[in-house]
């Protein structure tokens, strides 16, 4: 990994550990069920890559989407056939550029690629519920942000989705690693080597209408932020000045300043709340009026989720319980946990797997999801300041 420029947070980081004999070299957890990608270069060079590292993996996920769907209604989806006649509706250039290298690269039909990529949105990976706590609400353990990351289609395709972890080191971007499916061109949460995380959940009861069917989907808009933003006013600068797609709202953090900013938008509505020391959200607006009425179990996971954060007490949030909150099988319809996740529990029946940014320590930990039934609720520790630190120090050095 050669990042473009140095970014010394995690350089810091990674010369603190090295220094105490406490840092490790490998930066991904021993036994880490999910694929992890290493990219880098130009889009042309990035969807090559990772093409021929996951052609099998795409391949299985795309013919059986076909098969599960039928060619005939593929024909007439609109969003595919807006895509394949005028890519930019939903991709930037950079994007389109990937997706027809990574598809040659596959040996699979480009428009195929870029259908899997528009089906992945909005129905099939809608995120859910994310938090986040900044370090001066938290000083004993610092800035921790966590999210799940849910989908529905997965009940349907499960042995045939592949979850992969891409790390990318853009030519003349800022390093970062996102988490998707294997053939997705970026992914709806993240964190790069400035610091910035963002994540992601879908705003189910904003449907998508016409004055918001085209604009830039959200796993795009996500790497644009985290290959090109340093910092939470150059995030917002990147979602402003680009045409969005359906609803959304974003949690993004960045520690070296201690910020955390929400964001949630229904394509050219925008609503911005910064400088805040803590977020916290679901699949419903918050900041826009609901135009389908609520479901219970959006409303039950957000009360679920903000009475285990205790927003309101001084009680610290430790890396430790941000993760059993993730997981949290309480159902507050039934009042009770349950043995198994439902529509109603933080961790959602269609879980994909869970994520805890703690970036003061240098580290994310993040669960396998279905990829590892035996070990759904285990959590694999993915070292940052190993990842972007160490790469960024020799850029300080002048290695």
């Amino acid at each position: 990994l050669a990042p473009n420029r140095s970014y010394p947070s995690f350089a810091k980081l990674w010369r603190a550990e090295r220094a105490s004999g406490e840092g490790e070299d490998t930066a991904v957890e021993a036994g880490f069920p999910m694929p992890v990608e290493f990219v880098s270069g130009s889009p042309e060079e990035m969807g090559r890559q990772y093409g021929l590292s996951q052609r099998e993996n795409i391949r299985r996920y795309i013919e059986s989407n076909m098969a599960m769907i039928g060619l005939e209604k593929l024909k007439v989806m609109p969003e595919l056939q807006d895509a394949i006649a005028d890519p930019s509706l939903y991709f930037t250039e950079s994007e389109v550029e990937e997706i027809q290298a990574m598809a040659a690269a596959a040996d699979i039909p480009w428009d195929c690629v870029l259908g899997h990529n528009i089906g992945l949105y909005p129905d099939y990976v809608p995120g859910c519920s994310q938090f986040a706590v900044s370090a001066r609400r938290n000083p004993e353990f610092g800035l921790v942000h966590g999210v799940n990351e849910d989908s529905p289609y997965s009940l349907l395709m499960r042995q045939h989705l592949t979850r992969v972890m891409t790390v990318r080191s853009p030519a003349g971007g800022i390093p970062h690693l996102t988490f998707g499916i294997a053939g997705q061109v970026g992914g709806l949460n993240g964190v790069n080597a400035a610091g910035v995380a963002v994540s992601s959940s879908l705003l189910m009861y904003r449907p998508r209408r016409r004055e918001t069917e085209h604009g830039i989907i959200q796993p795009t808009l996500v790497k644009k932020i985290l290959e090109s933003a340093d910092s939470i006013p150059a995030a917002l600068e990147v979602i402003r000045s680009s045409t969005r797609n359906g609803a959304w709202s974003i949690g993004i953090s960045h520690f070296p300043t201690d910020r955390l900013c929400f964001v949630e938008y229904d394509g050219p509505s925008l609503h911005v709340k910064d400088e805040l020391d803590t977020l916290c959200s679901t699949n419903h607006c918050t900041e826009h009026p609901s135009l389908t009425p609520v479901l219970p179990h959006s409303r039950n996971r957000l009360d679920r989720l903000k009475s285990l954060l205790s927003l309101d007490s001084n009680r610290g949030l430790s890396p430790a319980w941000a993760k059993a909150i993730l997981r949290d099988r309480y159902d507050l319809s039934r009042r009770r946990e349950t043995p198994f996740p439902t529509w109603h529990t933080i961790r959602r029946i269609d879980n994909q797997g869970s994520i805890v940014f703690v970036p003061g320590a240098g580290e994310l930990w993040a669960t396998a999801g279905p990829m590892a039934p035996d070990m759904t609720d285990r959590y694999f520790r993915i070292s940052l300041s190993a990842l972007f630190g160490r790469a960024s120090s020799s850029v300080s050095a002048g290695v």
